[in-house]
């Protein structure tokens, strides 16, 4: 039986008992799918957002995360699902803007896996006042950690990218 994590933009992680875990799966560049939730657990995938605006100034979080698995079961972690932001402006005044799409955690010190990253493409015209250490989409924590999903980042003036985690390409 297995309770490994949930796979998505990165693989999620093994357990004691190995099984068979998806592979990384979806496109880095326009992810529109969900993460996997994690086997033999109620824990779900993240979901999938997809925002295109003229500005966006975020304060706050966008998030596609995987669910942590419940108290006192063997199952693994869900994968992070999908973001995909098409803005002309985006920024953060208060430098706190997040944007995450991480794998869910097993339950402390049980047997399941970590679920894996999700898939950020951002593509963007100016962006102000947004640290790259606050978007992410690693894996989560477990008998095997989730692998790190996929964060790509375009400047759609001058055609330069960027790649943060470039574990589980498709």
């Amino acid at each position: 039986k297995s309770y490994s994590g949930g796979s998505h933009g990165g693989r999620g992680g093994d357990t004691a008992f190995s099984g068979s875990i998806p592979d990384a799966f979806g496109n880095y560049q326009q992810p529109i799918d969900f993460g996997l939730g994690g086997v033999n657990s109620n824990s779900r995938g993240g979901g999938a957002i997809q925002l295109i605006a003229d500005t966006l100034q975020l304060e706050g979080k966008i998030l596609a995360n995987g669910e942590n698995t419940v108290a006192n079961t063997h199952g693994g972690g869900g994968a992070g699902g999908s973001i995909w932001l098409d803005i002309g402006a985006i920024s953060s005044e208060s430098g706190n803007g997040q944007i995450v799409a991480n794998g869910g955690d097993r339950f402390s010190n049980w047997l399941g896996g970590g679920g894996g990253g999700g898939r950020i493409a951002i593509y963007y015209n100016t962006k102000t006042n947004i640290a790259d250490s606050k978007i992410t989409a690693v894996g989560g924590s477990g008998a095997q950690n989730g692998g790190t999903g996929t964060v790509f980042i375009k400047d759609k003036t001058n055609g330069q990218a960027s790649f943060l985690k470039i574990q589980g390409l498709g």
